[in-house]
Order: C-alpha cells, then structure tokens, then sequence
C-alpha cells in the first residue's frame, strides 16, 4: 500500500489496531517512521534513527500468536545491510553487503495449514563465488558453497552445470549432462537421455521432466498438475496450457507462456512497487 504525499512517497510497513510503522522517501532515502499518539498528531515520530537506501520484505509473521514479527533487509547510507525483526526492532543478521543479497522465498509445511513457518535468504558473492542461504529461524543452512558458474531462479539455483538446489538448500536433481537451449532459457536437453529437464519455478515444484511425444520426436511433453508444457526442438519455443476436460485435443486450450523464467542480477523490488 502506497501513496504520494507532497512529492513523498509512503509504504506501509506494519499495521494493527494500536500500530502503524511506514516509510517516507525523500530524496532517494527512506524514513521508517510510525504514526504518532492522537495527542501529538502532525509530529514525526522516527522508529528507526537510520536512514535507508533500500528497504526490501523478507517475511511478515505479524499475525503469530507466539511471537509477532516481520522481517525485513535494510542498507543503510554507508552501505551496511542487516536483516532485522522490523515490528521488535531486533537485529538479525548484521553487517552483509546488499549486493549479495538475491532474493528471499518462504518455507511452508503442509501440517501447518500451507503457513510459513520460515523465511530463506539467499546471499550470491559474484566476487568470491559463494552462493548461501540464511533461514530467519535456524541461521545459516546452507553453505557458503563455491561455484564456478550459477544459474539463478526465483526458486532455486543451478551450480556448475551439475546441480539443481531449491531454496531450502535440498539436491532437487543431477542436472549432469543437461544443456541449456539457446532460445528458452528454462529448458535443459539430454542428448544421451533423450529428455528435456524443465524448470517450471513453483515453491511447490521446481521442475519437471519432458519426454517425446508419440508422434513427433521433437516436441518434449510433461504435465504437473492440471497444465500440459511442451518444448519443440525444431522451432526452439515452449507452450504451456490447461488441460481442459471437455476438450479432446489439450492443444485447444493452449495459450502461449513466457518462456524466460530465470531470475538474473540483482533486481530492486521497491517495497510497495510490484
């Protein structure tokens, strides 16, 4: 939630019913303030004393019984980032470069009710090629981990051509073998297997496997769930539909998808902007 005040512009960070923390760009800084008691109101209460470059969510816990919460990573205007419990004012995780920081996925249990019950955060140094994943509740659980080369999704990661990883830092699979097609950045084709290894980026399921079909070698097919993807070699493009019951032919239903899932640098998702 957002909105511009006098040339400023307010993201609401945390809010309940005796609670409000947002902040205020000014100037390409931001102010993390908190709306101020009804006796003092048109007064700027600070809730942080920095001021920040970035501001990015992490994990918004706010509605736990147990312990309240909700994370966020802060750099501030000398560079130093630090992962903190924003609603407790608890740092974290102190002193990391924000460069490295590259992205953050929830961790769910299913009997927890598909609630998070966690928060991991991954850190790529380009500079040491390191790749590692802090969890907001157990610390580090994984690595650092050297790479010569490394392949970045939303969801996980693909380490030296060899080794496909979630973002709980789990050996999905042995991508040994498997090279990336030119024009569909998340189709990998085995030659000797004769299959393709697609990366469909679900928290739920990060890939799946694509064989030939019956009637033209060429065109790869898999399904998961209720959606069909198919890969054709020759024309190098990658669809994917839903499988409609009331149609005898899938093709039908098919509309075209963005093929280039990849999850490339270091994107800067303004709190609020998405």
């Amino acid at each position: 939630m957002s909105e511009q005040l006098n040339n400023m512009w307010t993201w609401i960070l945390f809010e309940d019913k005796d609670l409000q923390i947002y902040s205020q760009r000014r100037n390409g800084l931001y102010y993390i303030l908190q709306s101020p008691p009804s006796i003092i109101r048109n007064t700027e209460v600070r809730w942080l004393n920095d001021e920040f470059l970035h501001i990015n969510l992490i994990w918004d816990n706010s509605n736990s019984h147990d312990y309240p919460s909700c994370f966020y990573i802060l750099e501030n205007v000398l560079g130093d980032a630090c992962i903190i419990d924003l609603l407790n004012k608890k740092v974290i995780l102190n002193k990391i470069d924000f460069a490295d920081y590259a992205g953050s996925s929830l961790i769910y249990k299913t009997e927890s009710g598909y609630k998070a019950v966690d928060a991991h955060v991954r850190f790529v140094n380009r500079k040491n090629k390191t790749v590692s994943l802090y969890s907001i509740v157990n610390g580090i659980v994984f690595g650092p981990v050297h790479y010569e080369e490394i392949e970045l999704y939303t969801n996980g990661f693909i380490l030296d051509h060899k080794a496909l990883f979630n973002n709980r830092g789990d050996l999905v699979y042995n991508v040994t073998g498997y090279v990336k097609e030119p024009k569909v950045g998340n189709v990998y084709y085995n030659e000797e297997k004769e299959n393709c290894l697609l990366i469909i980026d679900y928290i739920s399921q990060l890939h799946i496997m694509l064989f030939p079909n019956e009637d033209d070698i060429f065109k790869f097919e898999g399904r998961y769930e209720n959606e069909l993807y198919v890969y054709d070699m020759n024309s190098q493009v990658y669809k994917k539909g839903k499988i409609c019951p009331e149609y005898n032919n899938p093709l039908e239903s098919w509309t075209a998808a963005d093929s280039d899932y990849a999850y490339e640098g270091h994107s800067e998702l303004e709190l609020g902007l998405y």
